[in-house]
Protein backbone atom coordinates (compact mmCIF):
# COMPACT_ATOMS: atom_id res chain seq x y z
CA UNK A 1 0.00 0.00 0.00
CA UNK A 2 1.23 3.90 -0.28
CA UNK A 3 2.84 5.16 2.33
CA UNK A 4 0.73 6.01 5.45
CA UNK A 5 -2.42 4.37 3.62
CA UNK A 6 -4.88 2.18 5.29
CA UNK A 7 -7.65 0.19 2.66
CA UNK A 8 -10.89 -0.48 4.15
CA UNK A 9 -13.05 -2.94 3.03
CA UNK A 10 -10.66 -4.83 0.08
CA UNK A 11 -7.85 -6.08 -0.04
CA UNK A 12 -6.95 -5.32 -3.68
CA UNK A 13 -5.75 -1.78 -5.19
CA UNK A 14 -8.02 -1.39 -7.67
CA UNK A 15 -7.15 0.94 -10.35
CA UNK A 16 -6.50 4.47 -8.88
CA UNK A 17 -2.95 5.62 -10.38
CA UNK A 18 -1.22 8.73 -8.64
CA UNK A 19 -1.89 8.37 -4.89
CA UNK A 20 0.40 11.48 -3.63
CA UNK A 21 2.43 10.61 -0.63
CA UNK A 22 2.31 14.03 1.37
CA UNK A 23 2.42 18.23 0.76
CA UNK A 24 6.35 18.37 1.07
CA UNK A 25 6.11 22.27 1.54
CA UNK A 26 4.47 22.32 4.23
CA UNK A 27 5.02 21.22 7.76
CA UNK A 28 3.63 20.18 10.85
CA UNK A 29 0.23 19.70 8.99
CA UNK A 30 -2.21 16.84 9.52
CA UNK A 31 -4.42 16.19 6.53
CA UNK A 32 -6.74 13.27 6.10
CA UNK A 33 -7.56 12.25 1.79
CA UNK A 34 -10.33 10.05 0.77
CA UNK A 35 -9.17 8.65 -2.62
CA UNK A 36 -12.18 6.38 -3.95
CA UNK A 37 -10.63 4.95 -7.18
CA UNK A 38 -12.25 6.61 -10.33
CA UNK A 39 -12.57 3.00 -12.03
CA UNK A 40 -12.15 -0.26 -10.03
CA UNK A 41 -9.43 -2.05 -12.08
CA UNK A 42 -11.37 -4.96 -13.51
CA UNK A 43 -9.68 -8.07 -14.05
CA UNK A 44 -7.56 -8.01 -17.09
CA UNK A 45 -8.23 -11.37 -18.25
CA UNK A 46 -10.03 -14.42 -16.43
CA UNK A 47 -7.45 -17.11 -18.02
CA UNK A 48 -5.51 -15.51 -15.47
CA UNK A 49 -6.53 -16.59 -11.59
CA UNK A 50 -3.99 -14.71 -9.49
CA UNK A 51 -2.28 -11.35 -8.87
CA UNK A 52 -0.75 -8.78 -7.36
CA UNK A 53 -0.38 -5.06 -7.46
CA UNK A 54 3.01 -3.44 -7.36
CA UNK A 55 3.63 0.19 -6.50
CA UNK A 56 6.02 2.54 -7.86
CA UNK A 57 7.23 5.02 -5.82
CA UNK A 58 8.06 8.58 -7.46
CA UNK A 59 7.38 10.67 -5.20
CA UNK A 60 10.54 11.79 -4.69
CA UNK A 61 11.05 13.23 -8.55
CA UNK A 62 8.87 15.92 -9.99
CA UNK A 63 9.29 14.30 -13.72
CA UNK A 64 6.81 12.00 -15.26
CA UNK A 65 9.29 9.01 -17.20
CA UNK A 66 7.65 7.13 -20.55
CA UNK A 67 8.37 3.88 -21.13
CA UNK A 68 11.19 2.84 -18.01
CA UNK A 69 12.18 -0.14 -17.82
CA UNK A 70 11.90 -1.50 -13.96
CA UNK A 71 13.41 -4.48 -11.69
CA UNK A 72 10.97 -6.57 -10.90
CA UNK A 73 12.51 -9.24 -7.95
CA UNK A 74 10.32 -11.86 -7.02
CA UNK A 75 10.42 -14.58 -4.45
CA UNK A 76 8.18 -16.55 -2.40
CA UNK A 77 6.96 -13.43 -0.48
CA UNK A 78 5.82 -11.77 -3.47
CA UNK A 79 4.66 -14.61 -5.31
CA UNK A 80 3.28 -17.75 -4.95
CA UNK A 81 5.38 -19.95 -7.36
CA UNK A 82 3.53 -23.23 -7.11
CA UNK A 83 0.75 -21.26 -9.20
CA UNK A 84 2.87 -20.12 -11.82
CA UNK A 85 4.39 -22.62 -14.79
CA UNK A 86 7.89 -23.71 -15.48
CA UNK A 87 10.30 -20.85 -16.42
CA UNK A 88 7.42 -18.51 -15.46
CA UNK A 89 5.81 -18.85 -18.86
CA UNK A 90 2.72 -17.39 -17.20
CA UNK A 91 3.42 -14.26 -15.56
CA UNK A 92 2.27 -11.35 -17.50
CA UNK A 93 2.02 -7.55 -16.16
CA UNK A 94 -0.30 -5.46 -16.95
CA UNK A 95 -1.01 -1.96 -16.23
CA UNK A 96 -4.30 -0.20 -15.76
CA UNK A 97 -4.62 3.89 -16.44
CA UNK A 98 -8.42 4.15 -15.39
CA UNK A 99 -10.13 3.05 -18.53
CA UNK A 100 -8.00 0.81 -20.08
CA UNK A 101 -5.44 -2.39 -19.41
CA UNK A 102 -2.59 -2.83 -21.11
CA UNK A 103 0.07 -5.64 -21.35
CA UNK A 104 3.23 -4.65 -20.80
CA UNK A 105 6.55 -6.00 -22.43
CA UNK A 106 8.98 -7.98 -19.92
CA UNK A 107 11.75 -10.04 -20.01
CA UNK A 108 12.68 -12.62 -17.79
CA UNK A 109 16.88 -12.49 -16.83
CA UNK A 110 16.38 -15.26 -14.31
CA UNK A 111 13.22 -17.38 -12.99
CA UNK A 112 13.98 -19.34 -9.41
CA UNK A 113 11.26 -21.27 -8.29
CA UNK A 114 13.44 -22.02 -5.54
CA UNK A 115 14.46 -18.96 -4.61
CA UNK A 116 14.72 -15.38 -6.37
CA UNK A 117 13.72 -14.39 -9.59
CA UNK A 118 14.61 -11.12 -11.93
CA UNK A 119 11.99 -9.48 -14.40
CA UNK A 120 13.06 -5.99 -16.65
CA UNK A 121 9.33 -4.78 -16.95
CA UNK A 122 8.46 -1.87 -19.15
CA UNK A 123 6.42 0.58 -17.97
CA UNK A 124 4.83 2.99 -20.32
CA UNK A 125 4.28 5.78 -17.64
CA UNK A 126 5.85 6.46 -14.15
CA UNK A 127 4.01 9.29 -12.88
CA UNK A 128 5.33 12.37 -11.85
CA UNK A 129 5.39 13.12 -7.61
CA UNK A 130 3.19 9.71 -6.81
CA UNK A 131 3.04 6.27 -7.12
CA UNK A 132 2.16 4.06 -10.00
CA UNK A 133 0.51 0.73 -9.50
CA UNK A 134 0.76 -2.19 -11.74
CA UNK A 135 -0.06 -5.92 -11.77
CA UNK A 136 1.82 -9.18 -12.03
CA UNK A 137 -0.97 -11.96 -13.39
CA UNK A 138 -0.05 -15.60 -12.84
CA UNK A 139 -1.83 -19.29 -12.55
CA UNK A 140 -2.65 -19.67 -16.34
CA UNK A 141 -1.91 -23.54 -16.93
CA UNK A 142 -3.18 -22.34 -20.80
CA UNK A 143 -0.01 -20.20 -20.86
CA UNK A 144 2.85 -19.67 -23.14
CA UNK A 145 5.61 -17.41 -22.65
CA UNK A 146 5.10 -14.16 -24.15
CA UNK A 147 8.67 -12.05 -23.30
CA UNK A 148 9.61 -9.19 -25.68
CA UNK A 149 13.29 -8.38 -24.88
CA UNK A 150 14.12 -5.83 -27.20
CA UNK A 151 10.77 -3.80 -26.90
CA UNK A 152 11.64 -3.40 -22.89
CA UNK A 153 14.72 -1.63 -24.05
CA UNK A 154 13.52 0.04 -27.20
CA UNK A 155 13.54 3.53 -25.09
CA UNK A 156 17.03 4.55 -26.43
CA UNK A 157 19.17 1.97 -25.26
CA UNK A 158 22.18 0.17 -27.93
CA UNK A 159 22.73 -2.37 -25.44
CA UNK A 160 21.79 -3.93 -22.34
CA UNK A 161 24.14 -6.55 -20.69
CA UNK A 162 22.46 -8.50 -17.57
CA UNK A 163 25.08 -10.94 -17.69
CA UNK A 164 22.64 -13.77 -16.97
CA UNK A 165 25.09 -16.37 -19.66
CA UNK A 166 27.31 -18.93 -17.73
CA UNK A 167 28.99 -19.96 -20.92
CA UNK A 168 30.35 -19.31 -23.67
CA UNK A 169 29.83 -14.97 -25.48
CA UNK A 170 27.34 -12.19 -23.14
CA UNK A 171 23.94 -11.58 -25.30
CA UNK A 172 22.55 -7.82 -25.71
CA UNK A 173 18.96 -7.79 -24.79
CA UNK A 174 18.11 -4.88 -26.91
CA UNK A 175 17.90 -7.11 -30.26
CA UNK A 176 20.83 -4.36 -31.97
CA UNK A 177 23.21 -7.37 -31.95
CA UNK A 178 25.87 -6.10 -30.24
CA UNK A 179 26.81 -9.95 -28.48
CA UNK A 180 30.09 -9.71 -26.78
CA UNK A 181 33.15 -11.24 -28.47
CA UNK A 182 34.99 -14.27 -26.74
CA UNK A 183 35.99 -13.49 -22.83
CA UNK A 184 39.40 -12.41 -23.09
CA UNK A 185 41.07 -14.39 -19.38
CA UNK A 186 39.44 -16.57 -16.97
CA UNK A 187 36.88 -13.85 -15.05
CA UNK A 188 34.72 -15.46 -12.74
CA UNK A 189 30.60 -15.96 -13.95
CA UNK A 190 28.32 -16.69 -10.94
CA UNK A 191 26.47 -14.62 -8.77
CA UNK A 192 27.67 -12.02 -6.02
CA UNK A 193 25.21 -11.67 -3.44
CA UNK A 194 25.60 -8.09 -2.60
CA UNK A 195 24.53 -7.55 -6.07
CA UNK A 196 21.47 -9.32 -6.13
CA UNK A 197 20.77 -9.68 -9.60
CA UNK A 198 21.53 -13.14 -10.35
CA UNK A 199 24.83 -14.05 -12.35
CA UNK A 200 27.72 -11.31 -13.19
CA UNK A 201 31.41 -11.70 -14.30
CA UNK A 202 33.46 -11.35 -11.70
CA UNK A 203 36.98 -9.31 -12.31
CA UNK A 204 40.53 -9.61 -10.81
CA UNK A 205 44.25 -9.70 -11.41
CA UNK A 206 46.30 -6.55 -12.10
CA UNK A 207 47.40 -8.02 -15.46
CA UNK A 208 46.75 -4.87 -18.20
CA UNK A 209 43.71 -5.98 -19.89
CA UNK A 210 44.24 -9.67 -18.53
CA UNK A 211 40.50 -10.03 -18.54
CA UNK A 212 37.36 -8.45 -20.18
CA UNK A 213 34.64 -8.47 -22.24
CA UNK A 214 35.03 -7.05 -25.30
CA UNK A 215 31.99 -5.76 -27.98
CA UNK A 216 32.71 -5.61 -31.89
CA UNK A 217 33.23 -2.36 -32.73
CA UNK A 218 29.98 -1.06 -35.56
CA UNK A 219 29.02 1.44 -37.38
CA UNK A 220 26.06 1.36 -34.91
CA UNK A 221 28.46 3.07 -32.16
CA UNK A 222 28.34 6.52 -34.02
CA UNK A 223 25.05 6.72 -32.01
CA UNK A 224 26.70 7.12 -28.84
CA UNK A 225 28.30 10.51 -28.28
CA UNK A 226 29.90 10.29 -31.98
CA UNK A 227 29.20 11.66 -35.18
CA UNK A 228 25.40 13.14 -34.65
CA UNK A 229 23.05 15.64 -34.49
CA UNK A 230 22.32 15.33 -30.57
CA UNK A 231 25.58 14.17 -29.58
CA UNK A 232 24.71 12.26 -26.38
CA UNK A 233 25.15 9.34 -24.18
CA UNK A 234 24.27 7.63 -20.91
CA UNK A 235 27.02 5.00 -19.72
CA UNK A 236 25.52 2.82 -16.77
CA UNK A 237 26.90 -0.33 -14.39
CA UNK A 238 26.24 -1.60 -11.53
CA UNK A 239 29.06 -2.18 -9.81
CA UNK A 240 31.31 -3.35 -6.83
CA UNK A 241 34.67 -2.44 -6.73
CA UNK A 242 37.71 -3.73 -4.69
CA UNK A 243 39.75 -1.22 -4.63
CA UNK A 244 42.91 -3.05 -6.55
CA UNK A 245 43.31 -4.28 -10.67
CA UNK A 246 45.50 -2.19 -13.27
CA UNK A 247 44.84 1.72 -14.19
CA UNK A 248 45.03 3.34 -17.24
CA UNK A 249 44.64 6.72 -19.09
CA UNK A 250 41.90 8.10 -20.92
CA UNK A 251 45.10 10.94 -22.09
CA UNK A 252 46.28 14.19 -21.75
CA UNK A 253 43.61 16.22 -19.32
CA UNK A 254 41.73 13.28 -19.00
CA UNK A 255 41.31 10.54 -16.03
CA UNK A 256 44.98 9.56 -15.39
CA UNK A 257 44.75 6.91 -12.84
CA UNK A 258 41.73 5.09 -13.78
CA UNK A 259 40.21 1.28 -13.58
CA UNK A 260 37.98 0.75 -16.50
CA UNK A 261 34.67 -0.60 -16.04
CA UNK A 262 33.17 0.88 -19.65
CA UNK A 263 35.54 2.03 -22.15
CA UNK A 264 35.22 2.62 -26.01
CA UNK A 265 39.23 3.42 -26.13
CA UNK A 266 41.92 5.08 -23.49
CA UNK A 267 45.07 7.71 -23.95
CA UNK A 268 45.97 6.65 -27.63
CA UNK A 269 46.59 9.73 -29.73
CA UNK A 270 45.33 13.37 -28.89
CA UNK A 271 43.94 14.76 -32.13
CA UNK A 272 43.05 11.55 -33.86
CA UNK A 273 39.12 11.42 -35.02
CA UNK A 274 39.43 7.54 -34.69
CA UNK A 275 41.86 6.99 -32.33
CA UNK A 276 40.36 9.36 -29.94
CA UNK A 277 38.30 8.53 -26.46
CA UNK A 278 34.48 7.80 -27.36
CA UNK A 279 33.50 7.05 -24.06
CA UNK A 280 35.27 5.52 -20.85
CA UNK A 281 33.63 4.82 -17.55
CA UNK A 282 35.96 4.42 -14.41
CA UNK A 283 36.93 4.44 -11.04
CA UNK A 284 39.95 6.57 -10.02
CA UNK A 285 42.87 4.28 -8.35
CA UNK A 286 43.63 6.51 -4.94
CA UNK A 287 40.04 8.42 -4.13
CA UNK A 288 37.48 5.40 -5.41
CA UNK A 289 35.38 8.27 -7.10
CA UNK A 290 33.96 7.34 -10.50
CA UNK A 291 34.28 9.64 -13.57
CA UNK A 292 33.18 9.68 -17.14
CA UNK A 293 35.42 11.13 -19.93
CA UNK A 294 35.40 11.68 -24.11
CA UNK A 295 37.12 12.93 -26.21
CA UNK A 296 36.47 15.37 -28.83
CA UNK A 297 39.62 15.57 -31.77
CA UNK A 298 39.00 19.43 -32.74
CA UNK A 299 40.60 20.31 -29.52
CA UNK A 300 44.18 21.38 -30.35
CA UNK A 301 45.17 20.26 -27.54
CA UNK A 302 44.15 18.98 -24.03
CA UNK A 303 40.78 17.29 -25.93
CA UNK A 304 39.41 15.38 -22.75
CA UNK A 305 36.24 16.53 -20.95
CA UNK A 306 36.19 14.36 -17.92
CA UNK A 307 33.44 14.48 -15.18
CA UNK A 308 34.89 13.12 -11.94
CA UNK A 309 32.69 12.28 -8.73
CA UNK A 310 33.19 14.38 -5.16
CA UNK A 311 32.02 11.24 -3.90
CA UNK A 312 33.89 7.53 -3.66
CA UNK A 313 31.80 4.37 -4.05
CA UNK A 314 33.57 2.39 -1.35
CA UNK A 315 33.98 -1.21 -1.30
CA UNK A 316 31.53 -2.77 0.95
CA UNK A 317 28.60 -2.51 -1.35
CA UNK A 318 27.56 -2.79 -4.83
CA UNK A 319 26.68 1.13 -6.19
CA UNK A 320 25.04 1.97 -9.67
CA UNK A 321 27.20 4.80 -11.35
CA UNK A 322 26.10 6.56 -14.77
CA UNK A 323 27.63 8.79 -16.75
CA UNK A 324 25.59 11.36 -19.19
CA UNK A 325 26.45 13.53 -21.90
CA UNK A 326 24.06 16.17 -22.63
CA UNK A 327 23.15 16.71 -26.28
CA UNK A 328 24.59 19.77 -27.63
CA UNK A 329 24.11 21.67 -31.05
CA UNK A 330 26.29 24.14 -32.76
CA UNK A 331 27.73 26.67 -30.54
CA UNK A 332 25.76 25.61 -27.69
CA UNK A 333 27.34 24.30 -24.58
CA UNK A 334 27.04 20.63 -23.22
CA UNK A 335 26.84 19.72 -19.94
CA UNK A 336 28.76 16.20 -18.82
CA UNK A 337 27.54 14.98 -15.56
CA UNK A 338 28.31 11.79 -13.43
CA UNK A 339 26.15 10.41 -11.02
CA UNK A 340 26.62 7.92 -7.66
CA UNK A 341 23.56 5.70 -6.59
CA UNK A 342 21.02 8.08 -8.45
CA UNK A 343 22.73 11.65 -6.73
CA UNK A 344 24.62 13.85 -9.13
CA UNK A 345 28.23 14.18 -7.98
CA UNK A 346 29.41 16.28 -10.96
CA UNK A 347 28.78 18.70 -13.51
CA UNK A 348 31.23 20.21 -16.04
CA UNK A 349 30.02 22.39 -18.71
CA UNK A 350 31.73 21.78 -21.66
CA UNK A 351 32.98 24.96 -24.30
CA UNK A 352 30.38 25.47 -27.01
CA UNK A 353 33.57 26.24 -29.54
CA UNK A 354 34.62 23.14 -30.42
CA UNK A 355 31.54 21.49 -30.67
CA UNK A 356 30.53 23.67 -33.70
CA UNK A 357 30.90 22.48 -37.15
CA UNK A 358 30.86 18.62 -38.06
CA UNK A 359 30.39 16.39 -35.15
CA UNK A 360 33.44 13.62 -34.21
CA UNK A 361 33.54 10.21 -36.29
CA UNK A 362 33.56 6.76 -34.94
CA UNK A 363 36.33 5.60 -32.73
CA UNK A 364 38.11 2.63 -34.15
CA UNK A 365 38.20 0.89 -31.15
CA UNK A 366 36.38 -2.15 -29.80
CA UNK A 367 33.67 -1.47 -26.63
CA UNK A 368 35.43 -3.20 -23.42
CA UNK A 369 33.72 -4.33 -20.20
CA UNK A 370 36.56 -4.30 -17.31
CA UNK A 371 39.70 -3.30 -19.29
CA UNK A 372 40.74 -0.54 -22.15
CA UNK A 373 41.86 -1.11 -25.75
CA UNK A 374 43.42 0.38 -28.55
CA UNK A 375 42.46 1.02 -31.65
CA UNK A 376 44.92 -2.09 -33.08
CA UNK A 377 42.40 -4.59 -30.93
CA UNK A 378 46.05 -5.83 -29.01
CA UNK A 379 47.31 -2.84 -27.20
CA UNK A 380 45.63 -3.08 -23.62
CA UNK A 381 45.71 -1.32 -20.17
CA UNK A 382 43.72 -1.16 -17.48
CA UNK A 383 42.22 -3.91 -14.97
CA UNK A 384 38.79 -3.47 -13.23
CA UNK A 385 38.68 -5.65 -10.17
CA UNK A 386 35.41 -6.82 -8.84
CA UNK A 387 31.76 -7.73 -10.63
CA UNK A 388 30.15 -5.66 -12.93
CA UNK A 389 26.31 -5.99 -14.15
CA UNK A 390 23.49 -4.12 -15.62
CA UNK A 391 25.55 -2.37 -18.17
CA UNK A 392 23.66 -0.24 -20.09
CA UNK A 393 24.58 2.21 -23.01
CA UNK A 394 22.34 5.04 -24.56
CA UNK A 395 22.77 7.57 -27.20
CA UNK A 396 19.99 9.81 -25.40
CA UNK A 397 21.49 11.22 -22.43
CA UNK A 398 19.20 10.29 -19.54
CA UNK A 399 17.59 12.64 -17.03
CA UNK A 400 18.16 13.14 -13.10
CA UNK A 401 14.67 11.19 -12.54
CA UNK A 402 15.73 8.41 -15.09
CA UNK A 403 18.82 8.10 -13.08
CA UNK A 404 17.69 8.21 -9.94
CA UNK A 405 14.99 5.21 -10.57
CA UNK A 406 17.28 3.25 -12.48
CA UNK A 407 19.64 3.50 -9.12
CA UNK A 408 16.58 2.89 -7.06
CA UNK A 409 15.13 0.04 -8.78
CA UNK A 410 18.58 -1.95 -9.60
CA UNK A 411 18.83 -1.65 -5.65
CA UNK A 412 15.29 -2.95 -5.36
CA UNK A 413 13.86 0.01 -3.21
CA UNK A 414 11.35 1.62 -5.57
CA UNK A 415 8.94 -1.30 -5.61
CA UNK A 416 6.25 -2.40 -3.02
CA UNK A 417 3.74 -5.65 -3.19
CA UNK A 418 0.81 -6.32 -2.05
CA UNK A 419 -0.95 -8.96 -1.31
CA UNK A 420 -2.14 -11.37 -2.94
CA UNK A 421 -5.79 -11.19 -5.25
CA UNK A 422 -8.07 -14.30 -6.35
CA UNK A 423 -9.93 -13.70 -9.69
CA UNK A 424 -13.25 -12.00 -8.29
CA UNK A 425 -16.35 -12.87 -9.58
CA UNK A 426 -17.19 -9.44 -9.36
CA UNK A 427 -15.38 -6.63 -9.59
CA UNK A 428 -15.61 -3.80 -6.65
CA UNK A 429 -14.59 0.00 -6.19
CA UNK A 430 -12.42 0.57 -3.28
CA UNK A 431 -11.78 3.44 -0.76
CA UNK A 432 -8.66 4.22 0.11
CA UNK A 433 -8.06 6.15 3.63
CA UNK A 434 -4.87 8.19 3.17
CA UNK A 435 -3.74 9.78 6.74
CA UNK A 436 -0.26 11.70 6.40
CA UNK A 437 1.45 13.58 8.39
CA UNK A 438 4.57 15.86 7.77
CA UNK A 439 5.59 16.83 11.19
Amino acid sequence: MAIGSTSLGSVSLGGSQGTTAGASSVTKTLQAIWDINYVAAPWWNSSWLRRRAIEFDNTANAEELTNFPTLVKLDSTRITYADTLTAGADIRFVYYDGATSTELKYEIEEWNASGTSIVWVKLPTVLASKFTVFYVYYKNSGASDAQDAANVWSNGYEAVYHFKETTSTYSDSTGNGHTSAAIVGSLTRGTEGSLGLGNCPGFSGTTPGGMFIPIANTPAWTAVGGATDNYSYCIEAFVKWANSGDIMSTGTGGITTGYPVVAKGYGEADGSATADVQFNLSIAQTTGYPGIDFEDYRYASNNNAPSVSSTGIGTSSARHIAGVLEGIAAGTSAQHKLYLRGSLTSNVTLPATPQQGVQPTLSAHRVCIGAAEQTNGTTRDGQFNGYIDEVRISHVARTAAWVACTSSSLEDAVESYNTEENAPAASSVNIVLAVICNC
